[in-house]
């Protein structure tokens, strides 16, 4: 078994190897192991693991929860952006299948560090997203540990008029821009997140901070009433 994993990555990072250094691609090899035995995600990890085919032994990939969590609250057969992808788009990869399945919408994806720019049916570009960014076309904006883009995300969101679903990571971002007058927490920056996608939704949203089975952070949506 160790040998056929072994292969999978070999061969994985023999056609994408060039996207990722030396640094990262030890340090999937060396882990990924591990994950499997364990559960216990690193996004880079289990993007590698999802393209591969391999799942962890104990719970699920976080990809399956998001991905589970998308299907049952969202509306997937339509035009949808993931923004900050990821190195492999795992995430776009699971709704272009399910699209292609029910025979409607479409998915396009965004990170400057993508591997790859063909990808099924994936739009793929190898750019950041930004305010600038057209979005003209979609009726759906996503991230699944978007980071540095989160606060992006949702203010193009409400300034366009879109839905939006983003899986939080544990890391805080931009909280240059923030003046707290007290210790700034992970709980308090997921409030004023919250706080800056209520204030500036448009009329007629609905704003949802929920706990997710399977996903250790929280996820934040806008939908129209």
């Amino acid at each position: 078994m160790e040998a056929t994993l072994n292969k999978k990555l070999y061969d994985y990072f023999a056609k994408y190897g060039t996207g990722y250094s030396e640094y990262c691609t030890e340090f999937i090899t060396s882990n990924m192991h591990q994950y499997l035995e364990s559960g216990e995600p690193v996004d880079v990890i289990t993007q590698v693991a999802f393209a591969i085919g391999e799942k962890p032994k104990v719970g699920r990939s976080p990809y399956d929860s998001f991905f589970d969590y998308l299907k049952e609250k969202h509306d997937l057969g339509r035009d949808i952006l993931e923004v900050s992808c990821g190195k492999y788009p795992a995430l776009s990869v699971m709704v272009d299948k399910y699209q292609q399945e029910i025979k409607e919408g479409s998915i396009t994806a965004y990170d400057p560090q993508l591997v790859t720019t063909k990808l099924g049916n994936i739009k793929l570009h190898r750019s950041f997203f930004n305010m600038d960014t057209d979005v003209s076309k979609y009726s759906l904006l996503m991230g699944f540990f978007p980071c540095s883009s989160t606060i992006d995300i949702i203010k193009k969101s409400n300034e366009e008029d879109k839905d939006f679903v983003i899986g939080l990571c544990g890391c805080m971002h931009n909280t240059d821009d923030i003046d707290f007058p007290f210790e700034l927490t992970y709980d308090r920056w997921v409030d004023h997140i919250y706080h800056q996608a209520y204030t500036s939704a448009r009329c007629g949203r609905k704003v949802d901070l929920e706990h997710v089975k399977g996903l250790r952070y929280p996820v934040i949506s806008s939908v129209r009433k």
